[in-house]
């Protein structure tokens, strides 16, 4: 598993977690029931959303509003799956040799004992732009985005539980399927993907398994000096020079009080998704950055409107 941490605005990151292609789980590692079952309804609903007309694909455009309408903390913290063997990579363990004696009144009793070090789990890179979040306030964020949410979603998770059985007279329409349950128990389980995602999060932050991993390509991004062109041919270059290390920053970070005073202001627009994407060769961040910079800009101006 990989982490990226994105700034949206001045105040705002995105967080998202890139899992290992399926292709390359194996044994343990391999797909859940929840990821197949989740895998085989995305199918379903693409298949629907290719129909010309009809209920279901009238289904498919009010679903897609209702998609937009999750915050994209929900679907960041979504994107990062549980505790488990996928994620848990161990470092190999240590076997040490000990040797005790036991003294009583009568004799000495010596013993050798074999003592096997607990496994402990690599730390998970964390992409970020480093002119625009100093190395040290990484850790800080992150915690924040793991703990900022859990109250909320598990609130959202039991009322959307406790809502499901009032659904259950929608069964008995025969020509159309219970929209609201499955919309209540596709919301259940959102709430708990992401209260799931943000407990393995604050798990990583608090056993210091976070490895901060600068990434030069993503300064000029935020810096404006990589144009769309470019992004894509320097997509392997980008890659490489993320795993680098903290020397690699291109640019010097902003100070705390550049990022956090004043009003809040966007860092990134719609097209850096794109970029963002094809510059670190993650598909998936485009829809993702896309999502996030429509709501928070949404968010801005609805907030400078209440303060006319």
């Amino acid at each position: 598993m990989r982490l990226f941490l994105l700034p949206i605005s001045t105040r705002r990151n995105l967080i998202y977690a890139l899992r290992p292609a399926p292709a390359a789980l194996t044994g343990a590692d391999r797909a859940t029931l929840v990821d197949r079952v989740t895998a085989r309804a995305a199918n379903t609903w693409r298949k629907w959303e290719q129909g010309d007309k009809g209920w279901q694909k009238a289904i498919v455009g009010l679903g897609n509003r209702v998609l937009r309408g999750i915050a994209y903390e929900e679907w960041g913290l979504r994107s990062i799956p549980g505790r488990g063997p996928a994620t848990t990579r161990p470092v190999e363990a240590e076997t040490v040799p000990t040797s005790t004696s036991t003294s009583t009144s009568t004799s000495t009793l010596p013993s050798t004992t074999t003592t096997t070090m607990a496994k402990s789990e690599a730390p998970v890179e964390v992409t970020f732009p480093s002119s625009i979040i100093p190395s040290g306030q990484v850790h800080e964020i992150l915690r924040k985005l793991a703990t900022e949410r859990q109250s909320l979603h598990t609130r959202r998770l039991w009322w959307s539980l406790i809502g499901l059985p009032l659904t259950l007279p929608f069964v008995a329409i025969p020509i159309m399927p219970n929209i609201p349950g499955f919309y209540l128990a596709y919301r259940a389980w959102s709430h708990r993907q992401a209260l799931v995602g943000s407990k393995h999060l604050e798990y990583l932050v608090k056993n210091e398994l976070i490895r901060p991993s600068p990434s030069p390509i993503l300064d000029r991004i935020y810096d404006g000096q990589l144009d769309q062109g470019a992004a894509h041919g320097n997509a392997e270059q980008g890659n490489d020079a993320t795993n680098s290390g903290p020397s690699a920053a291109s640019s010097p970070p902003l100070e705390p009080s550049r990022a956090t005073d004043g009003p809040e202001t966007m860092l990134l627009d719609a097209t850096d998704g794109k970029r963002i994407a094809e510059a670190l060769d993650v598909s998936e961040l485009k829809l993702e950055v896309e999502r996030a910079v429509e709501q928070v800009q949404g968010a801005l101006t609805a907030s400078r409107l209440a303060s006319k």
